[in-house]
């Protein structure tokens, strides 16, 4: 996503509220956090011992 926003977004303007990135930079940093989060409580690998 932060690829998405550096290629198609901010060639135009910087400012992600100018260039209607907002989306591509929220979804950079929910996967972002996803990624460092790890799986949580609800994974299938918690419910096997």
């Amino acid at each position: 996503m932060a690829v998405a926003y550096w290629m198609v977004h901010a060639p135009g303007s910087l400012y992600p509220v100018n260039n209607q990135g907002d989306a591509a930079i929220l979804f950079c940093f929910v996967f972002l956090y996803l990624v460092f989060s790890g799986p949580g409580a609800w994974s299938l690998d918690s419910r096997k011992g």
